[in-house]
């Protein structure tokens, strides 16, 4: 009986696994096809061909590994995820029988997480270095630390768990994060509210944000109402 409870269990966790890679892969492949309007990296605006792969000229900075783009979610998975069951107790089993949480679990069982890993609002083209170094840390302004790439304003307190982003995205950042706050009830402290409501109204989106903005309602039938109001 055991037996043919975990040999159940497996099919359905595969079965599971298969439609939330199929979500988050073809969200990613969305993504490629509405940057090919605009093929270039968040933060550090480095262009990158149809297939992803980051145009490295000669002289450049960038490091031999970093050949093509990660998406990042600018709400992290972490922030989305952390208060979740599968995040928090092994709800999940693997092939060997070892019970496990966490993202995996959170992306096999429940659909609730998917939808939110797969949300092509929450996504951007980013530098593997920059996704690697942004992490889960929260946005602030006029953060002390270092820069993970120069000529990129990025800066991160590895101490603090807080990135400072460049002017130029903290519109765009603020309205990720109040349309994940609306659509998913994400909390937001009072003062990330105050702070991305205030980054919102001093950056308003570009041509290239509303752009972005219709394709991505028009594929996932979704609206940021932060960019169309």
């Amino acid at each position: 009986m055991r037996l043919i409870v975990l040999i159940s269990l497996f099919f359905t966790l595969t079965l599971a696994h298969a439609k939330a890679e199929t979500l988050y892969t073809i969200a990613k492949q969305q993504g490629l096809v509405i940057y090919q309007k605009n093929p270039y990296t968040f933060y550090c605006h480095i262009p990158f061909d149809h297939r992803g792969k980051i145009q490295i000229f000669e002289g450049s900075y960038l490091t031999d590994h970093s050949t093509r783009i990660q998406w990042e979610h600018i709400v992290p998975v972490r922030r989305f995820a952390h208060q979740m069951s599968c995040w928090q107790q092994p709800l999940c089993v693997d092939q060997k029988g070892h019970p496990f949480k966490g993202r995996r679990c959170c992306h096999l069982t429940s659909q609730r997480f998917q939808k939110m890993e797969s949300d092509l609002h929450n996504l951007v083209p980013v530098l593997p270095k920059i996704n690697q170094a942004r992490s889960y840390f929260d946005f602030q302004e006029n953060v002390i630390g270092d820069q993970p790439l120069p000529q990129c304003d990025l800066t991160v307190n590895k101490k603090n768990h807080t990135v400072s982003p460049p002017p130029s995205t903290r519109g765009f950042i603020a309205r990720a994060y109040l349309y994940m706050h609306q659509t998913y009830g994400i909390s937001l402290t009072e003062a990330e509210l105050q702070q991305f409501h205030l980054w919102n109204r001093e950056n308003p989106p570009d041509a290239w944000e509303r752009q972005r903005h219709q394709k991505i309602s028009e594929k996932q039938g979704t609206t940021n109402t932060f960019i169309t109001d």
